[in-house]
């Protein structure tokens, strides 16, 4: 059974290193970046809470693949991004490591541009 609940997901989100509400965020939708790229997005009052999540292209295939719940991120690079519904079918700590995940392949990105600049 899964009990992580909007609130706790927004909680993790904002309490990573450099990561904000981005400025993108609408009325229906909060957009977390870090460095101006999005890391997440978590739709507001959504049954069930639906997270979208900067994913490795080949996980994200793979957790598609193996999950009902983990479809293509909506309204975002569906290569980049999964949308998890969070049903119980991936456990809290898996939710957990996929927005772990998200940070780290969004600080990825920041980091391959400043060794490129």
């Amino acid at each position: 059974m899964n009990y992580l609940t909007e609130t706790d997901i927004k909680t993790q989100l904002a309490n990573l290193d450099g990561v904000q509400i981005d400025e993108r965020s609408t009325d229906s939708v909060v957009a977390y970046s870090l460095g101006g790229e999005i890391v997440a997005t978590v739709k507001n009052n959504s049954n069930p809470v639906a997270v979208s999540l900067r994913c490795d292209p080949n996980l994200a295939k793979l957790l598609r693949e193996n999950y009902e719940s983990v479809l293509e991120g909506q309204g975002l690079n569906k290569r980049h991004f999964i949308t998890v519904l969070l049903t119980g079918q991936l456990s809290d700590d898996d939710i957990s490591d996929q927005i772990r995940h998200a940070y780290e392949e969004t600080k990825a990105i920041l980091d391959d541009r400043s060794v490129a600049s």
